[in-house]
């Protein structure tokens, strides 16, 4: 999983407007992250074994990967991996646009990944995406989010796939696969439809029957199960 990580409004927070006029000391206050942002973030980022992190911060237009790395504890650093590219172009989206020009550039398409901005308009819907206040940063809220995007979920079968099943199948057994991976195994195609309807098996649900000699996979109609 790779972590694409924004920095302001994220590990540091922006100014309260309350606090305008009040003095700033630049070395001291500029490049450092909050410690109570810093803090929950590292919490996430040990609990993954396999987490990379990509900075995709205007930061990394200011300063070098190794200036960066050096605010993270030792071993967070270590999953610091790159920086995202800059766009060389206007583009409506255009951290999305880096993220996916990193991606790409290091033959990385296929991995899964998440960012985590405080600006959601920089990102198409449906990207995975865990968003912070920039007044706020990164809060307990943020993550949990963060923690959900990195625990690994189990993907059931494809629908045209026929799983493979490490049982022997018998005539007229049924088996329900739930979209957890959890199978059931009832002796009728009636006893099934019984589970669906008390609750125990969740949308995505895979249904199969072997029926002389062949597997085949049930199929809701008008609240039956028919085979095809």
């Amino acid at each position: 999983m790779y972590i694409f990580l924004d920095i302001d409004g994220v590990l540091v927070k922006e100014d309260d407007p309350e606090s305008d006029g009040l003095p700033i000391d630049l070395e001291e206050d500029f490049v450092k992250f909050d410690p109570v942002c810093l803090g929950k973030f590292e919490a996430v980022i040990r609990q993954s074994e396999t987490c990379k992190i990509v900075i995709s911060s205007s930061w990394r237009e200011i300063f070098s990967l190794k200036t960066i790395k050096n605010l993270f504890s030792p071993d967070v650093a270590e999953k610091v991996v790159g920086m995202t590219p800059m766009a060389t172009r206007p583009v409506k989206y255009y951290r999305y646009y880096e993220i996916t020009s990193y991606l790409e550039s290091n033959k990385l398409s296929q991995e899964d990944w998440v960012a985590i901005d405080d600006i959601p308009e920089h990102f198409p819907k449906d990207t995975p995406l865990v968003i912070t206040n920039p007044y706020i940063g990164f809060d307990s809220k943020a993550a949990e989010n963060l923690k959900n995007h990195l625990t690994p979920h189990h993907h059931p079968p494809a629908a045209d796939e026929t799983p493979s099943f490490n049982l022997a199948m018998t005539e007229d057994l049924v088996m329900v696969i739930t979209a957890e991976g959890q199978i059931f195994v009832r002796p009728d195609k009636k006893t099934a439809e019984r589970v669906v309807e008390d609750g125990e098996v969740i949308e995505n649900e895979m249904i199969f029957t072997l029926k002389s000699g062949k597997i085949y996979k049930l199929f809701f109609n008008d609240n039956d199960l028919e085979i095809k």
